[in-house]
């Protein structure tokens, strides 16, 4: 057990060097040296703390199905470098500011498509916000041995968040859809959360290797619990298709892409290097913690914490929960961000203009105003639904869960497949079954 004070200490230490480095980097250019490493480094907001905490969670309960979340985006990325920048290219070539304008803009100008893309994307993103805080809270409570000040930090930290998304809009003067502070804060993220998931790792295989990890059995237990082999393939096809469509991924990968350099040339290892090295040690970890805690009520999903905390080891305890902290924030900041633009241009400045007079102005001040408030009704939104949501799934569960992913991804395939015509009757029809499935999931998660 932790002290809460020393918990609570640097975790707002390691928030303020973050809006302290995003205020200071803000107007730095990328040098074409750094830029295919910055662009890598923004991808990575795809593992979130689901990838840090809940893929140990997995690898424990379903063996080697974890790495066929990865292999979807591995593969993508690795293969098929000339479809991602055909579509980075036309995302580009129209300007957009998000995955709805794209659509939108891409077929006919499509007002309605647009809307429903956006609705449909806040739906789906809601439960996957709730669960980040899920994860910073559940991590928090374990370290203090209190679930009472686990809980009781989401609230105060959504609202550092809310101020910290909120400062991105606006900067500059106009309400650009791309942030540089944004981008920075992500870098540095993820750089903290793959060195802690390495360091980490490393040093418990380190200290039980010969004891838990190198015996046969331990992996014949992996390999059992696999499911079979399609639903893997499945799993993969999902995860595959999330790397491209979900909404802090086509930020980063279009919104961001860097000015005049092959920013996917990079991304093109670096992405998939990246998602080898930040699971290089889940299975082991697993292993470790099955062997010490399988017959306890401990949930898998913090083994990466009850290990090093069974050992006396606090300073690696301490390090996992930054760098799952890292990985839930970024999540957090990036969706937010990405989800306030669509709301912005495709909901709320269309609705005011619907029923406002032909004299009245419509400034940029009005537009970072309404961005603001959807930054901060988006992040409440997620709270209400972690409180609603069940609170004894685990992590790897709950994503396990995420039904209504279906819909969501289907939205950028369609269109690089079919005609126009066909298209908007599919993303409708898709965008309506992500309403119901959506809502089951989250019943489900209550209720179930």
């Amino acid at each position: 057990m932790l002290d809460p004070f020393f918990i609570t200490l640097i975790l707002s230490i390691y928030l303020a060097f973050l809006i302290f480095a995003a205020a200071k980097l803000e107007h730095v250019s990328r040098s074409s040296r750094v830029a295919p490493l910055v662009y890598v480094l923004g991808l990575a907001v795809y593992c979130t703390s689901w990838t840090f905490f809940g893929s140990v969670g997995l690898a424990a309960n379903s063996g080697w199905a974890f790495a066929f979340v990865y292999l979807g985006p591995i593969f993508l990325f690795i293969a098929g470098r000339s479809f991602l920048q055909r579509f980075v290219d036309m995302a580009r070539d129209n300007n957009v500011t998000s995955l709805a304008d794209f659509l939108g803009a891409r077929y006919g100008k499509s007002r309605g498509l647009a809307v429903m893309v956006t609705l449909t994307m806040l739906l789906v993103s809601l439960p996957y916000l709730a669960l980040q805080i899920k994860a910073i809270d559940n991590s928090v409570g374990f370290l203090v041995a209190s679930d009472d000040v686990g809980e009781g930090i989401s609230l105060p930290l959504l609202l550092v968040l809310a101020f910290f998304a909120t400062s991105f809009i606006g900067r500059d003067g106009g309400v650009s859809a791309r942030s540089n502070g944004l981008l920075v804060t992500v870098v540095i993220e993820s750089a903290l959360k793959i060195t802690a998931a390495v360091l980490v790792g490393g040093s418990l295989m380190v200290l039980f290797g010969e004891q838990q990890v190198f015996r046969q059995e331990a992996w014949q237990q992996i390999s059992i619990k696999t499911p079979p082999w399609p639903d893997m393939a499945i799993i993969t096809l999902i995860s595959a298709a999330a790397a491209l469509c979900l909404p802090r991924q086509f930020h980063m990968m279009v919104l961001e892409y860097p000015k005049k350099q092959d920013g996917l040339k990079a991304a093109s290892w670096g992405f998939p290097l990246y998602l080898v090295l930040i699971n290089l040690f889940v299975v082991p970890v697993a292993m470790i913690g099955s062997d010490m805690f399988g017959q306890t009520p401990m949930p898998a999903d913090l083994y990466l914490l009850a290990v090093p905390s069974a050992v006396q080891a606090d300073w690696l305890a301490v390090l996992a929960l930054l760098g799952g902290f890292s990985a839930a924030t970024a999540m957090i900041l990036v969706t937010s961000f990405a989800l306030s633009t669509m709301i912005t241009n495709e909901v709320m400045v269309p609705t005011v203009l619907t029923f406002s007079s032909r004299g009245d102005r419509f400034d940029a001040r009005k537009l970072v105003i309404y961005r603001r408030a959807a930054i901060v009704l988006i992040l409440l939104s997620s709270y209400m639904a972690y409180r609603w949501m069940a609170h004894d799934r685990g992590l790897w569960k709950s994503d396990w869960c995420h039904l209504q992913v279906w819909p969501n991804l289907l939205h950028l395939w369609l269109p690089l497949c079919f005609g126009k015509k066909q298209v908007k009757r599919a993303l409708s029809s898709v965008s309506a079954w992500g309403y119901y499935l959506g809502s089951v999931w989250l019943w489900c998660l209550n209720w179930g």
